[in-house]
């Protein structure tokens, strides 16, 4: 059985947080961001970004692989 972290994404900066404070402990625990709004793909790429901006901030720098941004979307509905 593996672990994850499951959240709603909207910016990105909490799963973008999430992941780079976990590769920073060396973790390998998954982040699934759900959308709350835009295509996946449009997430990922805004939350890759802003792991490697704050990863580089880190002393030492750490670095997220682009295939560790998980979004998933298709869950958004009517209001």
């Amino acid at each position: 059985m593996m672990n994850a972290i499951g959240h709603c994404t909207g910016s990105g900066a909490t799963q973008a947080g999430l992941l780079v404070g976990l590769a920073a402990l060396g973790s390998h625990t998954p982040v699934v961001g759900i959308s709350s709004a835009e295509p996946s793909d449009v997430i990922q790429a805004r939350v890759h970004d802003l792991c490697g901006g704050t990863a580089a901030r880190l002393p030492p720098a750490v670095m997220v692989e682009r295939e560790r941004v998980e979004v998933l979307d298709g869950y958004v509905g009517p209001g």
